[in-house]
């Protein structure tokens, strides 16, 4: 009996062959979307660092101190003597020369490197308790000129300036000898010299005798008196102008020490970061337009790419910083006209240098124009912060496994194609042969 059901016939193997095709096709198209993806990823943030300043030169300084003989520093502790009033009264020319020589060979890293300690109410009373154990040693003060005199040495020694020193906090008199000194340095300058401690010397001033400690130097520089952190952050940021690109004031001014200090010395419960807003793309878009209401506002930094960071050592400064840290930092989420900002943080974060993202708390300050790496004029906006620091993102290898699958299917697929090619071929070779041997069996028959 025949069956009368219809047979479905079985595919033709060249239609599996282009369905395995496309599949590999579109597997490729993946490949090469996500190879896009990155690569547009690379070129935000190369656009990102055409908006930022000329790079800075980050120099690594070995210090080589000059050597200074034991043998003269014994020589000198034998010719001073400062153990009385009268021997308070003479400067000993041998051991002036010897400790000006050597102090006329050193600059700023020697001082450091000479672990040069700063004269202030406690130092002063261990100089003058025992003046022998400080002999020679480094020492730096900062205060206000009280009297200076020029004066040229014979035996060839270089013109010199005398005086004497009110040292900041009313720590009490300094005298000073220094080769080079601010010009024009008149009675009030407030300066600071790095030097050698020499002996105690005793003057008559106009208020009667001073017995004082005598640092022998080399360079005197202009200072700055101390700041400390405003009790009114919004009267000490009352003048801070804004800039434009039409019009630029600059960044290191007063108010940005002032606030520095305040950042510095805030305590860890003094504000409510959690209430505090976040550096949205609207919140940096205001701050562009109508910056002068968020002016010294709390803000927390979200998730971010360091675009430049890094430490160095601050000049003579108000608030007696070592190191500033400083750069730019940008974020995907802030496609407005302001989408870097710029930062300053009174402490030292080398760490910053090498992370890609940073997280942190800060204060802002204001609007900056500046001249970018790409050319023109840019605007951003300045924070100052009281901390700030590398965020490392938990490892997410999902991405990773998707593409390793999608290469194991790829390769699975052109493993498939190369086998059915190779099956047609063979099915083909077949069906050649069987046609042309049902060709021979006819011509026999015939």
């Amino acid at each position: 009996m025949n069956d009368s059901t219809p047979k479905t016939a079985p595919p033709a193997p060249g239609n599996e062959k282009a369905k395995l095709i496309i599949m590999g096709v579109a597997l490729v198209f993946v490949v090469i979307a996500y190879a896009a993806a990155r690569r547009q990823e690379a070129k935000h943030r190369e656009a990102e660092g055409g908006q930022l300043t000329s790079a800075e030169a980050i120099t690594t300084e070995r210090v080589s101190l000059p050597p200074f003989d034991t043998a003269e520093v014994e020589a000198i502790k034998a010719e001073v003597h400062d153990g009385t009033p009268r021997e308070q009264l003479v400067i000993e020319p041998d051991a002036l020369n010897t400790l000006q020589d050597y102090a006329r060979l050193l600059r700023d890293p020697h001082f450091i490197a000479l672990g040069t300690t700063v004269i202030d109410a406690a130092e002063l009373r261990e100089i003058t308790s025992s003046p022998a154990d400080h002999r020679a040693r480094a020492k730096r003060v900062r205060g206000t000129v009280l009297r200076t005199l020029g004066r040229q040495r014979t035996g060839g020694r270089p013109a010199e300036t005398i005086g004497l020193l009110d040292v900041e906090g009313g720590v009490g008199p300094v005298h000073f000898i220094a080769v080079n000194v601010p010009a024009d340095l008149v009675k009030g300058d407030f300066v600071r010299l790095d030097g050698l401690f020499m002996k105690i010397l005793r003057s008559e001033e106009p208020g009667g005798w001073v017995s004082a400690p005598l640092l022998i130097g080399n360079a005197m520089v202009p200072s700055f008196r101390e700041i400390e952190a405003p009790d009114n952050l919004a009267l000490a940021l009352a003048n801070v102008e804004d800039d434009t690109v039409q019009h630029m004031t600059g960044i290191n001014s007063r108010a940005r020490w002032e606030l520095l200090a305040y950042a510095r010395d805030l305590d860890t419960d003094a504000v409510d970061w959690d209430a505090a807003p976040e550096l949205t793309n609207e919140y940096m878009a205001e701050l562009i337009v109508t910056p002068g209401p968020h002016r010294g506002e709390a803000v927390r930094l979200p998730i971010s790419t360091t675009m430049d960071s890094w430490t160095y050592a601050a000049d003579e400064n108000p608030l007696r910083l070592d190191k500033l840290t400083t750069g730019w930092i940008g974020n995907w989420n802030w496609p407005s006209q302001a989408n870097v900002l710029r930062f300053f943080a009174p402490f030292s974060a080398p760490e910053l240098s090498s992370a890609r993202y940073v997280t942190g708390r800060g204060f802002f300050f204001k609007v900056h124009a500046y001249e970018p790496r790409d050319g023109g004029i840019r605007t951003a906006p300045v924070f100052v912060m009281t901390s700030i620091a590398p965020f490392i993102p938990p490892d997410d290898t999902r991405m990773d496994k998707v593409m390793l699958l999608v290469a194991g299917v790829t390769l699975t697929l052109g493993g498939m194609i190369v086998f059915l090619l190779s099956r047609d071929r063979k099915h083909s070779k077949r069906l050649r042969q069987e046609l042309v041997a049902r060709r021979r069996a006819r011509r026999q028959q015939a």
